[in-house]
């Protein structure tokens, strides 16, 4: 484990460790003290100690034991799909709902329907099961919105577009035409010094393709944000 005492002294902050109880009352005053500073503080806290919320052996940071005997939150990342009323102030009311509440979109993509006057909206947010129950009920209670689906709660098909330029210069040339080739990426724009690729698929599909490239020859990268649809005969419609 890192000292995050020095980690912070190493940025120019103040980092104080606590291992007595009987002095973090004197300490965390100290810290309060220091008004124009940053303070860092880390609290060792015993082994047979149960402090919640408290991390999930074995899981991601984000999921973690609320309380003692078994609730836990664990987050993950949920594809919602929403039709609404194509109107003006639609998408700021919605993209609201969400800044107001805490949730925290990760990708927003909005296109026009076979239907001019409705459009379809798809985003990812990473949360509990819980909260995206409170946020599909709150998305239904928008005027705008005619249809909300949880598209990650029943078997479905997700893509992402990415577009990214990357420098390509002497032999490096074919080592790029092959990993696109690899990843059935297609080039789409060619000068003497770099290609401009597209490439469809999922987002560990895109960010497996940045990492084969290496972003020491990335120069811009572009991404539409994630779109889906139900798997059979399941459709979202009017």
């Amino acid at each position: 484990m890192p000292d995050f005492v020095k980690l912070a002294e190493s940025y120019g902050h103040v980092g104080i460790k606590i291992t007595d109880p009987d002095t973090m009352e004197e300490q965390l005053a100290e810290a309060m003290a220091m008004k124009d500073k940053l303070v860092f503080i880390d609290v060792y806290v015993d082994r047979n100690e149960h402090v919640y919320p408290m991390q999930i052996a074995g899981q991601a940071m984000r999921d973690m034991w609320l309380t003692k005997g078994g609730a836990y939150l664990m987050q993950q990342q949920h594809l919602i799909s929403v039709l609404m009323e194509n109107e003006a102030g639609s998408l700021s009311r919605l993209v609201g709902l969400f800044s107001q509440r805490g949730y925290n979109i990760e990708t927003l993509n909005v296109a026009p329907t076979d239907d001019p006057s409705i459009s379809r909206l798809t985003l990812t947010t990473i949360t509990s099961p819980e909260r995206i129950e409170q946020i599909t009920k709150q998305l239904h209670k928008l005027i705008e919105v005619v249809k909300v689906h949880n598209l990650t709660e029943n078997v479905h098909v997700e893509r992402e577009l990415m577009l990214i330029k990357v420098r390509a210069t002497g032999s490096v040339r074919e080592e790029v035409k092959r990993s696109a080739d690899i990843f059935r990426a297609q080039i789409v724009d060619v000068n003497a010094n770099l290609y401009t690729i597209q490439i469809v698929g999922d987002k560990a599909k895109l960010d497996g393709f940045i990492d084969v490239l290496g972003r020491d020859r990335i120069m811009e990268v572009v991404r539409s944000g994630v779109i889906g649809i139900a798997r059979g005969e399941k459709t979202l419609s009017t």
